[in-house]
């Protein structure tokens, strides 16, 4: 008996510190990526005088680049690297057929830039000191 309770208890503790391990990641559902992407819209008509539909198409192009990204999670450094590369190449090029602009491309590729730096910012704040 002594040994069952032993093992619930240790079972209790690892189910309870995975999930208090999880709860500083922030957790994204579908209405939050759904605001998210629409602030990233209104900023890229605002500040890139982008249509709703090129808008539109910027963001499709981005959330399919973020989940060819988490498939990389699993690779070396230098492979995730060559892999990435490809992505954003091919992303590149999406913008071009989209937009029809390099130049737009060029402003769009550097406001999804700034956006990644703002976002490892606040991740950076978010994170506990040690």
């Amino acid at each position: 008996m002594k040994k069952v309770l032993f093992i619930v208890a240790v079972m209790l503790s690892t189910i309870s510190f995975k999930t208090m391990a999880q709860e500083g990641r922030p957790q994204f559902n579908p209405e939050a990526i759904k605001e998210r992407n629409e602030k990233i819209k209104a900023k890229l008509k605002d500040e890139l005088k982008l249509t709703d539909s090129q808008a539109d198409g910027v963001i499709a192009i981005q959330m399919e680049n973020m989940q060819k990204m988490r498939g990389l999670r699993g690779l070396d450094q230098e492979e995730r690297m060559t892999k990435m590369k490809e992505i954003g190449d091919a992303s590149k090029a999406k913008l071009k057929e989209l937009l029809k602009d390099d130049k737009l491309v060029d402003k769009v590729i550097e406001f999804q830039e700034k956006q990644r730096k703002e976002m490892m910012e606040k991740m950076r704040e978010m994170k506990p000191q040690e």
